[in-house]
C-alpha cells in the first residue's frame, strides 16, 4: 500500500502544479480515466490532455486529499477542491 500512496501523492502533486504530462505518465498505456459527462480517456497522452482542458478554466486550483483509504489493489481518496 506504500506504493499506492506514492502514486496518489504524485498524482495530486502533478494536478496541483499543472504538470499534466506527469499525471498522465502515472497511467499505463491502456489505463483509462472515466470521468462523469465525458468520453473515456485511454492512455497517458489522452489523460494528460483531459486534465489540461478540464482545469484550464481554473487558473488557481488546489485538490486537497484529506482522507485516503487503502485496500489491496485499490485506494479511495476524498478531496476538497478549491
Amino acid at each position: 500500500m506504500e506504493e499506492q500512496q506514492l502514486v496518489i501523492s504524485a498524482y495530486f502533486d502533478g494536478v496541483n502544479e499543472d504538470r499534466f504530462a506527469d499525471v498522465g505518465a502515472l497511467f499505463a498505456p491502456a489505463g483509462q480515466l472515466i470521468a462523469p459527462g465525458v468520453p473515456v480517456r485511454t492512455g497517458p497522452e489522452e489523460i494528460a490532455t483531459y486534465f489540461a482542458r478540464a482545469l484550464a478554466s481554473y487558473p488557481v486550483h488546489h485538490d486537497d486529499p484529506f482522507r485516503v483509504i487503502h485496500a489491496p489493489q485499490t485506494s479511495t481518496v476524498e478531496i476538497a477542491f478549491t
